[in-house]
């Protein structure tokens, strides 16, 4: 995998390590969680910013880490958004989009990479019945990954990624470069105690406003989290993530049933004690 990686990283694609599926739908972090196999080994908020170096992948992948699953950080970061398909080929060519790259997922989807020349785009669930967008702030594992089905994630074709302009994507995931804000940036490095629970307020608000569904805010922010001085209990940070979005639930602004997905899912962590 560190060849697979490294070669990756070099073509300028932020990957990180993912943990692993094991004994069935056990993961590898050794909790409870949503998603056994699919979420980073790491704090990856940086790697939303900037590439890991070639050292620290290296370590990761032969060292640190070994035998992990192997992801990439989507977005302007990697020039990469991914369609995400949970539905049939038929689904995907309904939206019109050009043939590039694929993945065949080992849940039977199909993720569709393309390059759109560091273009803003935002993250977004069910842009269309069944199809995700995953691009500023999402993630996606790559092949030959293990999913929790025990199939493979694995490239069905080796064109080259098409590019495409952001318009072309559904509606929800189209944003302007202005749409953001140098605030943003200047967070993103952690804060002190005090400022901790407005500033996770503020960024959840501004990741569900883009687009970003409740499991990539959750990710995004339990990795910025680790850079606060000192970090919130995840109790706290569960219960900012769920009143934002229950807010923009009442506006319609998201899925009603996310809010409960949310709470599910930090009862889960809550209930390891991980507080």
């Amino acid at each position: 995998m560190t060849d697979r990686a490294v070669s990756l990283l070099r073509r300028g694609w932020s990957v990180v390590p993912v943990h692993v599926p094991v004994m069935g739908d056990v993961c590898s972090c050794g909790n409870d969680c949503s998603w056994p196999g699919k979420h980073p080994r790491v704090a990856w908020q940086p790697f939303t910013e900037a590439l890991p170096s070639e050292s620290q992948v290296i370590d990761w992948f032969d060292n640190e880490f070994y035998g992990a699953n192997l992801g990439v950080v989507t977005g302007q970061v990697s020039d990469l958004v991914v369609v995400d398909v949970d539905g049939t080929i038929d689904d995907f060519k309904a939206l019109g989009l050009p043939r590039t790259r694929t993945v065949l997922t080992g849940g039977g989807g199909y993720h569709f990479f393309y390059r759109t020349g560091r273009q803003p785009a935002s993250s977004g669930i069910g842009v269309t019945p069944g199809i995700d967008i995953k691009a500023d702030g999402g993630f996606v594992v790559l092949p030959p990954s293990k999913h929790v089905s025990g199939l493979h994630y694995e490239w069905l074709n080796h064109d080259k990624l098409t590019k495409i302009d952001v318009s072309r994507l559904p509606a929800r995931a189209a944003r302007t470069a202005s749409s953001g804000g140098k605030w943003i940036d200047e967070l993103l490095d952690g804060v002190s105690e005090g400022e901790r629970s407005s500033t996770s307020a503020r960024l959840a608000g501004r990741y569900a406003q883009i687009g970003l569904t409740i499991d990539e805010t959750v990710m995004l922010l339990s990795s910025w989290n680790t850079l606060n001085n000192p970090p919130l209990s995840l109790r706290e940070l569960g219960a900012t993530i769920s009143s934002v979005y229950k807010r923009h639930r009442s506006r319609n602004e998201i899925q009603v049933s996310t809010v409960d997905e949310l709470a599910e899912l930090f009862s889960d962590i809550i209930g390891k004690g991980l507080t």
